[in-house]
């Protein structure tokens, strides 16, 4: 599968993805405009990008842009007659459509500010959950290239609409899920869901579990809130899972 599309001049990046553990959570990632990175080769930045996400124990990373120009040299967007792209909008409505509970994090630095790009976006944004590793001098959210990894996603005040008590990441312990939120779906059409208190133990539950049992067998899902209590399930009537950071009690509400 293509982890990036490009125009067809080549000269403008629309998405890029980075999967490096199926079945644990996403993130989004909204940066400036693409340097280097393609379909197989890193750049620095998504090497730092990558970094943090597997830290904060994401398993993929999609990386869009205000501007879709490939230009190693932010400054150089100045020169172009069209920085932005004709197709980066529909990206960016199309991943959030796909992702519409994953995090999303902004990170294009001061730079964003020009010709209101910024704000463009961020009108795209309406109701989604916005983090940012803090702010520049200028109110923008920072770009995470030469920040410490120990660094820490913050609540990202976008704007009028923005409602704070909505938010999963509470302001300065956000890069450290307290737990898993596990959502089975199930052959019948129903969801169960169920906590895990580390990505590790569902990593280790899944491998360890639920993909070495015979399919119509029987296996206990723990539940982390009541010790000693299982879900049971058959493994053939799992069809999909999807795995959901938790940072906040209020998100279990």
């Amino acid at each position: 599968m293509p982890q990036a599309r490009f125009s067809g001049c080549g000269r403008y990046r629309w998405w890029l993805r980075r999967r490096w553990h199926p079945g644990a959570p996403r993130l989004l990632f909204i940066g400036l405009n693409p340097s280097r990175a393609d379909g197989e080769r890193d750049d620095p930045t998504l090497r730092r990008l990558i970094g943090f996400a597997r830290g904060w124990g994401y398993g993929e990373l999609e990386v869009l842009n205000l501007f879709a120009a490939v230009s190693p040299s932010p400054a150089a967007l100045r020169r172009l007659a069209d920085p932005v792209g004709a197709e980066t909008d529909a990206w960016i409505r199309r991943r959030l459509a796909a992702s519409p509970a994953a995090p999303l994090w902004l990170g294009w630095g001061a730079l964003g500010g020009w010709r209101q790009r910024d704000r463009a976006v961020l009108a795209l944004l309406e109701g989604r959950r916005l983090l940012a590793l803090g702010a520049t001098r200028g109110g923008h959210p920072r770009h995470p290239l030469y920040l410490p990894a120990s660094a820490a996603l913050q609540p990202w005040p976008a704007g009028p609409w923005h409602d704070a008590t909505r938010l999963g990441h509470p302001e300065g312990m956000s890069s450290h899920p307290r737990r898993y939120a596990v959502h089975l779906h199930m052959s019948g059409g129903q969801t169960e869901t169920v906590m895990f208190a580390s990505l590790q133990a569902f990593q280790q539950w899944y491998g360890e579990v639920l993909t070495a049992s015979a399919p119509d067998t029987f296996v206990n899902v723990p539940i982390a809130e009541l010790e000693g209590e299982y879900l049971v399930v058959r493994p053939s009537a799992v069809v999909g899972i999807r795995v959901e950071p938790r940072f906040n009690p209020l998100d279990d509400e």
